[in-house]
């Protein structure tokens, strides 16, 4: 069964880019190859892991599969340019993709490396034999809370958290400032979190569940969300209530599915207005555009030298005590190349490049690596699984993943500090009232 869903995996893949090189004409043969050099490895290593079932690693190459892979090769062939801009060169795409084949091969030698590392025992907590209990009451108490805040703070507008494109949510808090990041990245996920606490100590009230999943999906809903944070909060649940997902390759079938299908329709939420069928000219659109943000530093040798980066390790210093703080990398190219719109991201490596050119992203790579690769050891090997806090961080860190790839940055990290954060605040709470 394994090697018959890997063989279906690599037609699949296979037929997908020769339908591209066939639908069009290829002016440069090596640009090709190069795309399918991308594929093939993303591919492999996305379904050749023993030791992973379903992990961090995976997603780091599914995104590079489709966001580096298959759409840049249909929007080279297509002669798309998005957003404007100078066109590429060949010569770019070459450079950029050779850059990509480095990275995964830096990142591979790096994670491969980390992970067959003998097990630290230090790593290993006295809760894996006794992973405690959790207060369900407490856990209900702090989501009703917490709910009713948030609808307080909507204006009692319910619909603005079920459908977000209808009813921006700036349109009821204020965008951008202080108040709106610890709101809807730090108070509104709690009841999500205390759902998913609730699960993952495996407590048993079936009211208690009821009631938690509904305040979840009231002020979580899958559709009044950005799909990051539906990445983070219900691959957990997916997981939780799906057996399947934890045979192999199910999980990365999974994935491929919700790039294709489920986050394409979740967007049309954010654009109902637009309402466009799913075809295979998604890969053209903008939702793709993480390659050619990258090609774009690339071909412009756009190189900070560490400027960008100061400004994520510091993202939590405020604008007001440090007026010349960058701003995201996706934004700033944008300016510096007369974008017609500014609000992009950037991918990892593009974050590599415009810190410290080649070197950033080798540097980056290996930076990668090296956590995916002890996030992936702690659950797979050192009995990470049996920890309940450890277990819900991990899948909240599967599903930023993602967004932590396509970027930029100086935007996703704080929301990642903000799901990790509260939900250790929480965890510590109802844990430390049972006892």
């Amino acid at each position: 069964m394994k090697s018959t869903k890997t063989i279906i995996a690599y037609i699949s893949i296979l037929a997908l880019s020769l339908f591209a090189i066939s639908t069009y004409s290829v002016n440069n043969s090596f640009i090709v190859l190069t795309f399918l050099a991308i594929i093939l490895i993303c591919t492999y290593q996305i379904f050749s892991q023993k030791n992973v079932i379903y992990g961090l690693s995976q997603i780091f190459y599914i995104f590079c599969l489709f966001f580096l892979g298959i759409a840049p090769l249909f929007q080279y062939l297509s002669g798309t340019v998005l957003w404007g801009g100078e066109p590429f060169r060949d010569a770019d795409f070459i450079e950029t993709n050779l850059l990509i084949i480095m990275a995964l091969v830096t990142y591979r030698h790096m994670y491969n490396k980390t992970f067959k590392k003998p097990a630290d025992i230090r790593a290993l907590s006295d809760n894996q034999a006794h992973p405690g209990t959790i207060s369900s009451l407490l856990l209900v108490i702090l989501s009703v809370v917490t709910t009713i805040y948030i609808i307080n703070i909507f204006d009692g507008q319910i619909m603005a958290l079920l459908i977000r494109g209808k009813y921006a949510e700036a349109d009821v808090v204020d965008e951008g400032g202080f108040s709106y990041l610890i709101n809807s990245f730090f108070i509104r996920p709690i009841p999500a979190v205390c759902f998913l606490l609730f699960k993952f100590y495996n407590n048993k009230n079936l009211v208690a569940e009821m009631l938690l999943l509904f305040l979840m999906l009231l002020t979580n809903a899958p559709s009044g969300m950005p799909r990051f944070a539906v990445a983070a909060f219900y691959i957990p649940v997916a997981f939780l209530y799906l057996k399947s997902l934890k045979k192999r390759h199910n999980f990365a079938f999974l994935m491929v599915i919700a790039i294709v299908v489920i986050f394409p329709f979740l967007n049309t939420f954010r654009a109902a207005a637009e309402g466009r069928l799913i075809s295979l000219d998604m890969f053209i659109s903008a939702h793709f555009d993480s390659y050619q943000m990258f090609m774009r530093v690339v071909a412009t040798n756009f190189i900070t030298y560490g400027k960008q980066l100061l400004g994520v390790i510091f993202f939590f210093v405020p604008r007001s005590l440090w007026p010349d703080k960058p701003i995201g990398s996706g934004y700033l190219v944008a300016r510096e190349n007369g974008y017609f719109y500014d609000n992009l991201s950037m991918n990892f490596f593009g974050e590599g490049y415009i810190n410290f050119g080649i070197i950033g992203v080798i540097l980056f790579a290996l930076f990668l690596g090296y956590v995916n690769a002890k996030m992936d050891r702690k659950y797979w090997k050192e009995a990470g699984s049996n920890i309940p806090l450890f277990s819900l961080i991990f899948f909240e860190a599967i599903g930023m993943e993602f967004a932590i790839m396509r970027g930029a940055l100086l935007n996703i990290l704080p929301v990642l500090v903000g799901y990790i954060l509260i939900t250790q605040i929480v965890n510590f709470i109802a844990a430390k009232f049972i006892k």
